[in-house]
């Protein structure tokens, strides 16, 4: 179980450590909340599906979370003094707050260059459709509600947010440019275009990297709780931080699905 500890001086100068386990968010049989898989069917606490295509020319495919990609809600690797300090026993790292999400657009190009028909492709945040995730996205869902976390769309199976500018990046190599989306607080999505690679054609099919990014909410300063609180902080403020890690373990284990779906001009 991941460890985030808690630390105040006493009067007799003695260091009270308090193991929340509460900072990382927990997976099935992990102690961070872990997003990842090698395809989309059998990622255990993430699904990529693909919306519907209003242009049968184009086609996302080949969707998958990068291995061992997760999100940890924890402290920074490098608090280690004040109020609240990091916990190195789980082996985490430490604070992570995005993971990467790969897939190809077929028939995004023609002759190299941008179709004529092709205009980005839309993202659609939810909550994987398992009963036995219930509990753990309700947690989650208070976890965004009550601005301890931010996520960069809202999480709620309707909101999509369109990865496109009005005019598409420029095509200069592999790499074709990306496309940063900013939502709350500097949580993103941000796009990157490159070069499809064998089984795809270089000519029709691009290659997309998605970023999202969460980021801590006003609950905290928008930073790291670790960062948030300091030595000064009152007893009643320094309670109410720890209540709201403690809170946040509620969201171990939560599962979030990933709808894409290309756009046509």
């Amino acid at each position: 179980m991941a460890k985030s500890k808690i630390s105040r001086k006493n009067g007799k100068g003695a260091i009270v450590a308090i193991a929340l386990g509460a900072v990382a968010l927990s997976g099935v049989a992990f102690s961070a909340w872990i997003l990842s898989g090698q395809t989309p069917d059998t990622a255990d606490n993430i699904s990529v599906s693909v919306g519907t295509v209003e242009d049968h020319r184009l086609k996302i495919s080949g969707a998958t979370v990068a291995p061992n990609d997760n999100l940890v809600f924890d402290c920074n690797a490098s608090d280690t003094s004040g109020p609240i300090i990091y916990d190195s026993s789980d082996n985490l790292g430490g604070e992570k707050m995005n993971f990467t999400v790969t897939f190809y657009i077929e028939g995004a190009l023609v002759n190299g260059q941008w179709a004529p028909y092709f205009n980005g492709f839309s993202v659609k945040l939810g909550y994987m459709s398992e009963s036995s995730l219930d509990s753990a996205d309700a947690g989650m869902s208070q976890a965004i509600s009550a601005s301890w976390i931010v996520p960069p769309v809202a999480i709620d199976n309707s909101t999509t947010v369109n990865v496109t500018t009005s005019t598409l990046p420029t095509i200069s190599g592999s790499t074709i440019d990306s496309t940063p989306v900013t939502g709350e607080n500097g949580a993103t999505l941000s796009a990157v275009y490159s070069a499809a690679e064998s089984p795809y054609s270089t000519e029709t099919d691009v290659k997309v990297t998605l970023t999202v990014t969460f980021t801590w909410g006003s609950a905290f300063g928008t930073v790291n709780p670790g960062e948030y609180a300091d030595e000064g902080m009152d007893e009643s403020s320094l309670q109410s931080i720890m209540s709201a890690l403690s809170s946040l373990h509620a969201a171990s284990g939560a599962g979030l699905s990933i709808t894409l779906t290309p756009l046509v001009r």
